[in-house]
């Protein structure tokens, strides 16, 4: 071997081994073409389909560029044969690209090379990932040497290959898991599963699948990344189909399919599924809880074959307990969600249609908390005068909702039984203090129509907003004490004087609180969005037009939102 080679191959080996993912693995390589005596260097890999995806690297003619940057492993050209045969081959000149690939030498020659080497790339399993050829634009004798030296040189990039794809699977694996850990509901799971799985594990598919209700099928909580015709089919998976899904539930083991010969033999009735699809391998595991009962199956597809060794399935059945450990605590989750929204929903007040006012109230569970709860409102009218309670208890799940129940009969009791508003809050506390008592904020306000007055207290709670007439907003942000349970100073209720086209806002903080910002600029946007409103709007046109405005660019909130608008009518 010639000894320029030998130090350039070093070199190279040392450039290799500081990459950091395989995008700089190929970009170094392609930069090699003079450490073997060669001008041009191209990878290419082994895509779905059969197809070999050429990374060209050097100047070519666009029609060249566009014809062989894609082509089926069935095409008979030096890369596709090198892939299929996972040898190498050598074309010293022209003479032999007319000898052995006669329809290439008019593409060869606008190209301006005429000999190449093309040698196989393994993956860790030995299946051929793809090819790296050396292209000359002068006749080449490979020699024994030379050939040698490319036969290191592509040894080298596998061997970088492999180290960037496993150091990558191994980060996306960890990402995964942490994902998976963060997810509360089962569709997040599933969601997490579907979008992140296939980065961990090399694939194009990546499905969570779950037993339904009456245990004889399996279903998606959320679509499935296949073709619209194959999504539908497989929208519900019945036990009795015999598919790998259907059986590895059925017989509670994992079915592995590590191509397509092997789908055909043991399930021809998917075949033309699997090739539609653009998948290779296939595998079914099954996803059991912590006391053994299957729940559900993953199923995985990759583009190419697969050889199943044991560090490969124990690889991919890590991630499928991952999946399961989170299918699992996410189904406590649903349960306990779904319990404490309906009680929730069952202790939210009733809103009386009183002359005079039109009122309208909205509640939204949070979008990603361990349980609703804290959040409610209620309203009663008595003796010519209608109070609106908001509050928030502090916590989330059946918790908070116990506390905010508690809370709310005993306002409403005081209400009904015509507590004065200047000592509700104190009254209210005393009637509830002790050890486990809660701790809440809340606000209530006392309209009279015909005596064109508002009364409001508030304690610990946002600030009340009122909209007059003219356009202009008023921040309510007087009678302020301490949050409810704390036992804090008494403070006078505040009084100001009210007209019809007046619109009063109660809402939690759910409704004005982001991460990013303070709570000051979420109430400058709700008085902002608040400001839109017509004198002539209805109330529940305006509590829905501020729960929009308020939500976050994904239109989601990140907890409960209570918010009651009271608007005054002739």
């Amino acid at each position: 071997m010639d000894g320029s080679w030998v130090i350039g191959l070093e070199e190279l080996s040392q450039k290799l081994w500081a990459c950091a993912d395989g995008q700089a693995v190929v970009d170094v390589m392609c930069a090699s073409g003079p450490v073997v005596g060669m001008d041009h260097v191209d990878v290419a890999f082994v895509r779905s389909s059969a197809l070999v995806s050429v990374q060209a690297r050097w100047p070519l003619d666009a029609d060249f560029h566009a014809r062989y940057r894609s082509t089926p492993l069935s095409e008979h050209l030096p890369t596709t044969e090198a892939a299929r045969t996972a040898s190498a081959v050598f074309v010293e000149d022209l003479a032999r690209y007319q000898e052995g690939h006669p329809a290439l030498v008019a593409d060869v020659e606008a190209a301006g090379f005429c000999s190449a080497a093309v040698l196989p790339l393994r993956d860790y399993q030995g299946t051929v990932l793809g090819v790296v050829g050396f292209v000359s634009s002068s006749p080449v004798k490979f020699d024994p040497a030379r050939r040698a030296a490319m036969v290191l040189a592509s040894e080298l990039l596998a061997a970088a290959l492999r180290r960037t794809d496993l150091a990558a699977r191994s980060v996306a694996t960890s990402a995964l898991a942490g994902r998976l850990a963060a997810a509360l509901s089962t569709a997040e799971v599933v969601t997490v599963a579907r979008d992140h799985g296939p980065e961990a594990l090399g694939a194009v598919l990546v499905s969570c699948r779950l037993l339904n209700a009456t245990r004889d099928g399996l279903v998606a909580p959320v679509q499935a990344a296949l073709p619209e015709p194959l999504r539908r089919r497989y929208e519900v998976v019945r036990l009795d189909e015999g598919v790998p899904l259907s059986d590895c539930v059925v017989n509670d083991r994992t079915i592995w399919l590590s191509g397509v010969d092997e789908v055909s033999e043991r399930y021809p009735a998917i075949v033309s599924d699997v090739k539609a699809a653009g998948f290779e391998s296939l595998a079914a595991i099954p996803l059991r809880g912590s006391e053994g009962t299957v729940m559900g199956a993953l199923a995985i597809a990759w583009p190419k074959a697969i050889r199943v060794d044991p560090f490969f399935e124990s690889t991919v059945q890590t991630v499928a307990e991952f999946v399961a450990q989170a299918v699992e605590r996410a189904g406590h989750y649903d349960l306990e969600h779904t319990l404490v929204l309906d009680v929730q929903r069952r202790l939210l007040g009733h809103i009386p249609a009183v002359d005079g006012l039109d009122i309208a109230a909205r509640y939204l569970p949070a979008d990603r908390t361990a349980g609703v709860g804290g959040d409610w409102y209620d309203a009663l009218s008595r003796h010519g005068t209608t109070s609106v309670v908001i509050g928030d208890v502090t916590g989330h799940g059946i918790g908070a909702a116990t506390e905010m129940a508690q809370v709310r009969t005993v306002i409403t009791g005081l209400l009904r039984a015509d507590e004065p508003l200047e000592t509700l809050i104190d009254r209210a506390e005393q009637m509830l203090d002790g050890p486990n008592r809660p701790i809440a904020t809340l606000a209530v306000a006392q309209i009279s129509p015909d005596r064109r007055e508002l009364r409001y207290a508030n304690a610990g709670h946002p600030w009340m907003l009122l909209r007059r007439a003219d356009a202009s907003v008023e921040v309510l942000d007087r009678s302020q004490r301490a949050m409810f349970g704390t036992h804090g100073p008494s403070r006078r209720p505040a009084t100001l004087a009210i007209g019809p086209g007046d619109t009063l806002v109660l809402y939690t903080d759910g409704l004005v609180e982001r991460r990013d910002e303070s709570i000051d600029d979420g109430i400058d946007r709700l008085a902002t969005a608040l400001t839109r409103a017509q004198p002539s709007d209805p109330s529940a046109a305006i509590a829905d037009a501020l729960v929009e405005a308020c939500a976050t660019g994904s239109g989601r909130h990140d907890d409960d939102v209570a918010v009651v608008v009271l608007r005054i009518v002739e």
